[in-house]
């Protein structure tokens, strides 16, 4: 009994088994056009923090304006504006991932508004001969083209408005590449 019940078992999985072997697909002729891939930009966004919809989230803007007001330095300013623009991407990227849309362009708005702030502060810097470090320049530009490629991501996905408010958002970080190329 034990022997006819093993060569049922054998003689079933060889069945099972050879009609998968035997049913090749026949292979079809295929254009294969390559697309471009975006070139990913080698910018780590910080940590964003506590998000807008946090309860407590006041208290952390309450902090960013007393930093911002009591930043003396005019590079320490820049630095600071670039700071707040990059966490403020970042938490735009978690509140899309959670599903908060109109509070993460809301966020976005801010955030380009902030790089637009470090921007101007550079250039004015360079007006008035001031020593600028050619490291920040880099730095507002390599975040600059961060924001462009964020945003486009973000779009995806998103329609009307909040479509529009994007487009504004990453019209600002072009202005901000235009700029800061400028200086370079």
């Amino acid at each position: 009994m034990k022997r006819i019940s093993t060569f049922f078992i054998t003689a079933l999985l060889f069945v099972i088994t050879s009609g998968q072997v035997l049913a090749n697909p026949v292979p079809t002729p295929s254009v294969v056009i390559p697309t471009p891939t975006p070139e990913k930009i080698n910018y780590q966004l910080p940590f964003p923090g506590i998000l807008p919809d946090h309860p407590l989230y006041f208290l952390k803007t309450v902090r960013d304006r007393i930093l911002d007001t009591f930043t003396g330095q005019p590079m320490e300013k820049v630095k600071f504006d670039l700071l707040m623009a990059d966490k403020r991407l970042a938490m735009s990227q978690e509140l899309v991932a959670k599903g908060k849309y109109d509070l993460a362009v809301t966020t976005v708005s801010k955030g380009e508004k902030y790089l637009l702030k470090s921007s101007q502060e550079l250039i004015k810097l360079k007006k008035e001969n001031k020593d600028i470090s050619g490291v920040v320049i880099e730095k507002v530009l390599t975040s600059s083209m961060k924001h462009q490629e964020v945003i486009n991501s973000l779009m995806v996905g998103l329609g009307g408005e909040q479509k529009q408010s994007l487009s504004e958002s990453l019209s600002l970080a072009n202005q901000v590449e235009e700029e800061i190329g400028i200086l370079k």
